[in-house]
């Protein structure tokens, strides 16, 4: 033995440290107790450490492509700090489903960027509707969120402010923007006259802008380099960007297949819209419409749910959705869920449901290939597992009041009665936008000493850990500074969807 190591020995630094790439971190650290000298090659090896975190993450594909809005990229010139990185990196998972997370605030509404800010306006305090943090993307390391009358793009890694869209660049054409997506550097806004419209970030001007007809669009989505756009009749419409940045419809195969049923064509503003390399998902009220990208392009099926979809979110052949419900009485004959997840690989597909302890009204979701995170009306965020859901029945009802095996934790990082409209997750942090206008950053990669909401619970600490404003303002414990609203109970059949 001390002969072979004494020959890998002779071997140049380089060549070790390729040798070493190939071990995972259990025999890593087994071979540092050969030598002092294999130590140290180990310990001082940029090359081995980067090899580990990218490794670790290419088998997932949210860390994957998330990877480089972290500190990851401060950290990839120094062996201390990668391997740092990397042991704080292989405790995400077990953070996420512990809670075990440090939180920050972006205040949106006190944001301001070149003498721009959210001009406040006193009616907005009269509903909940569109009010605060109403809609959100996350793309390439950027949240981009309409807050009141404004759209803003923050760089996820800095939770730094790097653009602000008012009204008067918005709309700048005299067209009023209805719904939004971030790619790459475009911000691409559907209106309320039927145009597309795509607005160069770095310039803020408006370089394309098309319609078919005059009909309001309510949703915009991109799938690779197509742009897809929805308009409240529930019609369709397929775009490109030709060379010369300049938008143009291109016709589906099957094209007329993509129609909305006829059932279905009634106007209605709030219809949601989700998309994959697969999948096209809509919605109308209670109804949920899958349409295929695949063998059998066009539409696949259309089935109805127990009450009003707010929000949907597409993951592979699932598709999650938050809706309505109804509130848990004693003498109700039935509660209506909150929430359901639908597995596309059947006809027709197959849902469980769920319904949550309070059964409040979900308006936000974010689903991975593991869990399901749901924003409701009162301020709370519930993570679910996923993995032992069942797909044997045509319907199921999953009661996490009875079988809260499936609830890992509800996060009540908003104030009490708060709506969070927005939700969205990068494998690292999930991000959470509420009718008050902040966004709370639940990072679960740079935790150090934060403990989980089972540790809070055990020692009786119903309190938000580890509070940072944006500018270092420290803020207060939520149970000291937030009260419950006194204003009255909000009607539920006056909330508006919100798209995921």
């Amino acid at each position: 033995m001390a002969r072979n190591v004494s020959c890998i020995q002779e071997l140049p630094v380089e060549v070790i440290q390729k040798i070493f790439t190939y071990l995972d971190i259990q025999s890593l650290e087994n071979v540092g107790q050969v030598s002092q000298e294999f130590k140290e090659i180990i310990d001082s090896s940029i090359q081995i450490w980067r090899h580990l975190i990218k490794s670790y993450c290419h088998s997932q594909s949210l860390l994957k492509r998330n990877l480089n809005y972290t500190s990851y990229v401060q950290s990839k010139t120094c062996a201390k700090s990668l391997r740092k990185f990397y042991q704080d990196l292989v405790n995400v998972q077990k953070n996420f489903e512990t809670g075990k997370c440090k939180k920050t605030i972006i205040d949106c509404q006190e944001a301001s960027l070149k003498g721009r800010k959210v001009e406040k306006n006193p009616e907005w305090s009269r509903n909940h509707n569109f009010k605060g943090v109403y809609d959100m993307t996350l793309n390439e390391g950027r949240i981009c969120a309409s807050v009141y009358d404004t759209i803003q793009v923050w760089n996820t890694k800095e939770s730094r402010l790097s653009y602000m869209f008012t009204n008067k660049i918005l709309d700048q054409d005299n067209t009023q923007t209805i719904c939004f997506t971030l790619e790459k550097n475009y911000l691409m806004c559907g209106t309320d006259n039927g145009y597309l419209k795509i607005i160069e970030i770095g310039t803020e001007k408006i370089i394309s802008k098309a319609r078919v007809n005059s009909n309001c669009l309510s949703d915009v989505k991109c799938r690779d380099d197509l742009i897809i756009t929805l308009d409240w009749y529930g019609n369709l419409t397929f775009w490109k960007l030709d060379a010369n940045l300049q938008l143009y419809q291109i016709q589906l195969k099957n094209a007329e297949s993509y129609s909305v049923p006829f059932i279905l064509r009634q106007r209605d503003t709030e219809r949601l819209m989700d998309a994959n390399h697969d999948h096209l998902i809509t919605t109308y009220k209670s109804h949920i419409t899958v349409y295929s990208f695949g063998q059998e392009a066009g539409l696949v099926v259309s089935f109805p749910v127990y009450s009003d979809v707010f929000c949907i979110h597409l993951n592979e052949d699932l598709v999650a959705f938050g809706c309505k419900g109804s509130p848990r009485h004693e003498d109700a004959p039935f509660i209506h869920p909150v929430a359901g997840i639908a597995n596309l690989k059947f006809r027709p597909p197959r849902v469980n449901y769920i319904r949550t302890p309070d059964n409040d009204p979900v308006i936000s979701i974010h689903l991975t290939s593991s869990h399901v995170i749901l924003g409701d009306i009162n301020g709370e965020l519930h993570v679910i597992s996923i993995e032992e859901l069942k797909w044997n029945e045509v319907e199921r009802i999953t009661d996490l009041g009875s079988e809260p095996h499936h609830l890992l934790y509800t996060l009540k990082s908003h104030a009490y009665r708060d709506f969070i409209w927005a939700l969205k997750f990068d494998g690292f942090r999930l991000f959470s936008g509420d009718e008050t206008g902040k966004i709370i950053v639940h990072d679960f990669l740079n935790v150090e000493a934060v403990k989980s909401v089972e540790e809070s619970a055990n020692n009786d600490k119903d309190k938000e850990v580890d509070f940072t404003a944006i500018g270092d303002k420290e803020i207060e414990d939520e149970n000291q500074s937030k009260k419950p609203k006194l204003d009255q109970e909000p009607e539920l059949d006056n909330i508006e969807a919100t798209n995921e």
